[in-house]
């Protein structure tokens, strides 16, 4: 995060030392789109403690152990592994490669983890059971993905990845788990969500409303929005269920589909 955000901050100047340039419609966007990268790059070391990117396409996560977080970069290693050919030598090698990813990118989300409790940010107790959930699921995905039909494999290529797995990723998903159900994790983890309960959230917030909105709207105009929204459907609903002569509620509507 530091170098890229270094890396940002250079191309920004570089940006703007081309602001007055005579450009052509084209290289003018181009150079409005490196911008944008840049921006992005620049503020990652800032932001790195409340929201990081882990998949590198823009969707930022508060919390590594959650779903749309680790869940889908965890879930993408596994699906690569899953794709290497390991009839080959040169299949086996890079599996075992990867392995040895996986492992290092689990302590790197534990150390982030333990690096935001040492700043006072800790996972909210509504969501930490889902966190250890998680987990514990991935977990169990490794031993039976990634240690299971390699009996017409080499026994060198199986004792390796064994050893990978016993004794890199597993022991670091126990370690990750262990902080999150230890009680000092646990009794600091607030009762509240939302990022802006931690120092610098509102800005953050504020921020990525603009990053994945496009629009100069404020958090609760969003969340205002929202709740819009939401009455002009359930009005919607409650015309249709007046036209199809439905006397209950949306949930009561929803049971009685189940049925049906």
């Amino acid at each position: 995060a530091l170098r890229r955000a270094a890396l940002g901050t250079e191309l920004l100047a570089r940006c703007d030392a081309l602001a007055d340039a005579p450009l052509d419609e084209e290289l003018r966007l181009t150079l409005e789109v490196a911008r944008y990268r840049a921006a992005a790059w620049a503020r990652e070391a800032e932001w790195y403690w409340l929201v990081f990117d882990p998949m590198g396409v823009g969707f930022y996560a508060l919390f590594a152990p959650t779903a749309y977080a680790g869940g889908f970069l965890l879930n993408e290693v596994h699906t690569t592994l899953k794709s290497v050919d390991l009839a080959a030598e040169e299949g086996r090698n890079r599996y075992l490669d990867l392995l040895s990813g996986y492992a290092r990118l689990l302590q790197q989300l534990l150390a982030r983890t333990k690096g935001q409790a040492e700043r006072g940010i800790h996972i909210p107790m509504p969501q930490l059971a889902q966190s250890i959930e998680l987990l514990t699921a991935f977990r169990k995905r490794v031993g039976e993905e990634l240690l299971s039909n390699r009996d017409s494999l080499p026994a060198a290529f199986r004792d390796a990845t064994e050893r990978c797995v016993k004794d890199t990723i597993l022991v670091g998903y126990d370690a990750f788990i262990a902080l999150l159900e230890g009680p000092s994790y646990r009794d600091m983890a607030p009762e509240g969500v939302g990022i802006g309960q931690y120092p610098g959230g509102d800005a953050v917030y504020a921020s990525l409303v603009r990053l994945h909105t496009t629009l100069y709207l404020t958090p609760q105009q969003v969340h205002d929005r929202g709740l819009a929204r939401m009455d002009e459907v359930r009005r919607d609903m409650a015309a249709l269920f007046d036209r199809i002569g439905f006397a209950g509620t949306p949930a009561d509507y929803l049971e009685a589909l189940s049925h049906d």
